[in-house]
């Protein structure tokens, strides 16, 4: 890490501590003209702030010049449904228009690469098993027989 050089620019970074009030508060300010809130992934969310389960892994809530919200709307409102405040990594000063359009462009990591970077053989099979075995769980229908499994 000793390599890398910083250069100057306007943007600024840093670590802060988001409580349910300033989430809803920036939720309202600065939230134009983003996607559609996804309501399983602000669940998703939710459970693991919750759950204390919640970790400051280097994702950003980023903002751009003018204010506007660019990534982050999905944990700010797990923020304010569930009353848990969350440290996170926040960057100010993004391009607006340019920038926008790249944010959360790149492939999620799925659960067979979770799987695969912990040396589990045979990931893909495990996890299309815990998929299915999860989606059983919650459904209010009948567990397959033997005859349908097989």
């Amino acid at each position: 890490m000793d390599t890398i050089e910083f250069i100057t620019t306007s943007i600024q970074t840093g670590v802060a501590e988001i409580t349910p009030e300033l989430a809803k508060h920036l939720l309202a300010i600065t939230n134009h003209d983003n996607r559609p809130l996804k309501p399983a992934h602000v669940k998703m969310l939710s459970t693991a702030l919750k759950n204390d389960e919640w970790m400051l892994n280097g994702e950003t809530i980023a903002f751009s010049k003018s204010g506007r919200l660019l990534d982050g709307q999905h944990r700010l409102t797990a923020c304010v449904n569930t009353g848990k405040a969350f440290q996170t990594v926040i960057i100010k000063g993004i391009e607006d228009e340019a920038a926008f359009g790249t944010i959360d462009t790149g492939k999620p990591r799925s659960v067979t690469d979770l799987m695969s970077l912990q040396g589990l053989p045979k990931a893909p099979l495990f996890s299309a098993i815990a998929k299915q075995h999860k989606a059983w769980l919650e459904t209010e229908e009948d567990q397959p027989d033997m005859g349908e499994v097989i």
